[in-house]
């Protein structure tokens, strides 16, 4: 049998003391930790020293993740609930973590401890997962480990604080996924807290681009850009006109950048002969439904463009929109528009011959 040489033993025994050292002040908390040793990662993360750790059971918005109010403004919600960590974290003097397993943690990062966190203030302490949660600045977890927090969540929903009331997002864990598939689908597309910067262009008003890629709305056909409507009934009079095609692009615009409060805009390829597409130009190589996705719902923005008098229906799914904004005569159908053609027959008649009017 060889024998283990001294210096080896030594080692090895100095690095037991050090593990066992560590278990006992994560898992045991030993020591509590001046306040002025720790900082605030993000909403949900703190360090101690050069360490991580994740608080337990909570969910905190992801720095950059966006918020959006009734007003359509829109926010960094992981950065104010980051705020609100270091509010919080400021009235203790000092703080103890007890390490813990979890189940629910499976996007942890593999440096990070998972831990339970109490403050200390006056003599009391304060459990700082849940006084997050209490602020309406994180979630419960999704899994059992929601369970933990599930009274301080129901609490601030009925206070409407934080992501409960003024500021509407996802939970974290739902927009991480989709930021990957952002990442990973180019059809997937997130407009961001600054909207001027999202990969989006609208063209016109049945057109887009995402990420280089053009796209044409499936079941629709809004006017042309440089087709004319007519203020009043003097349709030979241009000092009445006014460029239709441009006010369904504006009006598209606005929906997108920030009247619908769109977090992510997703497409789905439909099949041409399905779309029922008119006459499409050499460079729309794409037919898709698209979709703004909001805090609380899902949106197809082509059946919004008819139902809001916009767009004319080509498929027989949009017809019904169609026909409410016929009834109510909304934008194209308003009696006043004066509309003169069709778009379909504009573009047979003008736009082939490189023809405007």
């Amino acid at each position: 049998m060889t024998a283990i040489k001294p210096k080896i033993v030594i080692y090895l025994g100095l690095l037991i003391v050090l593990s066992i050292a560590t278990v006992v002040f994560f898992m045991w908390g030993a020591d509590r930790v001046p306040i002025s040793e720790i900082t605030a990662a993000d909403g949900d993360t703190i360090l101690i020293g050069s360490q991580l750790i994740r608080l337990a059971n909570i969910d905190a918005p992801e720095l950059g993740q966006v918020a959006v109010d009734l007003n359509t403004k829109r926010y960094d919600i992981g950065e104010i609930s980051h705020a609100k960590l270091k509010e919080v974290l400021s009235e203790y003097i000092d703080v103890l973590c007890v390490a813990v397993k979890s189940d629910d943690a499976t996007d942890i990062k593999k440096d990070e401890y998972f831990a339970t966190c109490d403050g200390r203030f006056n003599g009391q302490k304060e459990d700082i997962g849940k006084r997050m949660v209490l602020e309406g600045m994180a979630t419960g977890m999704y899994g059992d480990s929601a369970q933990t927090y599930a009274a301080a969540q129901q609490q601030a929903q009925l206070l409407n604080s934080g992501v409960w009331g003024k500021y509407q997002t996802w939970h974290p864990y739902d927009y991480r996924k989709a930021m990957e598939s952002a990442r990973d689908n180019e059809l997937f597309v997130e407009l961001g807290v600054d909207t001027s910067a999202a990969k989006i262009k609208v063209i016109d008003g049945d057109s887009l681009e995402l990420k280089a890629k053009k796209v044409r709305l499936a079941g629709v056909d809004a006017p042309e850009l440089g087709q004319l409507g007519y203020v009043g009934s003097a349709f030979e009079d241009f000092m009445n006109s006014y460029d239709v095609g441009i006010k369904t692009r504006d009006a598209l615009k606005n929906a997108i950048y920030s009247d619908h409060r769109y977090l992510f805009l997703e497409c789905e390829i439909r099949q041409p002969k399905a779309a029922i597409v008119r006459d499409m130009d050499p460079g729309e190589t794409t037919i898709a439904t698209c979709y703004g996705l909001t805090p609380d719902s899902r949106e197809d923005i082509a059946q919004w463009l008819v139902a809001s008098g916009m767009a004319w229906s080509v498929a027989q799914q949009y017809r019904d929109s169609e026909d409410i904004a016929r009834g109510l005569a909304r934008n194209i159908w308003d009696r006043r528009a004066n509309i003169r053609d069709l778009p379909w027959t504009y573009r047979k008649k003008y736009k082939e011959n490189n023809e405007r009017f």
